[in-house]
């Protein structure tokens, strides 16, 4: 069952974000990023240093898109307040949650989640009104407000309504690509691809060549070598791989530390 909680573990163990997932811009953009490797660090897991929560701002308000709503927040909470023998298995598992943590995210689905109308299943709440339907009796998606889904002009499909004009052609027929505002899509400059025009300078290389995050994007999301040498993708900042010749993106950098 695809559930908002996954991207937590995505995150936690990836250090980044997926590409064209947008933030939200929030007053307090550090509070989850802080709390959640404030508990790893509670529990001995990663060692003194920065983590993308002090440099990389994106990464920051992707995290805190978890604590929006109740659902998420309560989610949140059965993370930093695990045990450590809880956290240290989650770290050092297969990145899933463990059977406890796993349980207790359960329960906030069950109370903060939608219900069916028929009573029959109840979803994590960001389910609703998102364009697909995953209630049997259809209910998730009724009476949702307009934009929430796009109708392909053939009639074949229903796709949600953010995936209009997103550079992707995601209907059969092209048509959710159709009359886009200028800026929507970006073409890479060998011609192999054609990518959401958001993704432009997001400090994620999604071009094969690397065209939509030329030296000239915001320092935001991109990380100057110490020696001059050049800029890579923010992402790339304490990573675990030196992409700066003189290993200035790992310097001063918090690190997990080894498993039991």
């Amino acid at each position: 069952m695809k559930r908002a909680t996954m991207s937590l573990v995505f995150f936690l163990s990836m250090t980044a974000v997926l590409p064209g997932c947008k933030p939200k811009k929030t007053d307090n953009s550090t509070n989850v990023c802080k709390q959640i490797y404030g508990a790893r660090r509670r529990c001995n897991l990663i060692s003194e240093g920065l983590t993308p929560c002090d440099f990389n701002e994106l990464f920051a308000q992707n995290l805190e898109q978890i604590g929006q709503t109740e659902e998420g927040r309560c989610e949140l909470a059965c993370y930093v307040n695990a045990s450590c023998e809880e956290l240290t298995n989650d770290q050092c598992g297969d990145d899933e949650p463990t059977p406890v943590m796993d349980a207790c995210m359960d329960k906030c689905v069950a109370k903060y989640g939608f219900h069916c109308a028929d009573g029959s299943e109840t979803f994590p709440e960001d389910y609703q009104c998102d364009g697909e339907v995953d209630c049997n009796d259809g209910s998730d998606e009724q009476g949702c407000p307009a934009g929430t889904s796009f109708q392909c002009a053939d009639g074949s499909q229903t796709i949600p309504g953010d995936l209009k004009c997103d550079g992707f052609e995601d209907c059969a027929d092209g048509s959710d690509e159709q009359g886009c505002p200028p800026g929507t899509s970006f073409q890479c400059a060998d011609g192999s691809q054609t990518i959401a025009g958001d993704l432009k300078c997001d400090g994620f290389e999604d071009c094969t060549d690397a065209s939509d995050e030329p030296a000239d994007c915001p320092a935001s999301v991109r990380f100057s070598c110490a020696d001059g040498s050049g800029t890579i993708p923010i992402w790339s900042r304490c990573d675990m791989h030196q992409d700066c010749p003189d290993g200035s993106d790992e310097a001063d950098c918090s690190q997990p530390l080894p498993c039991p």
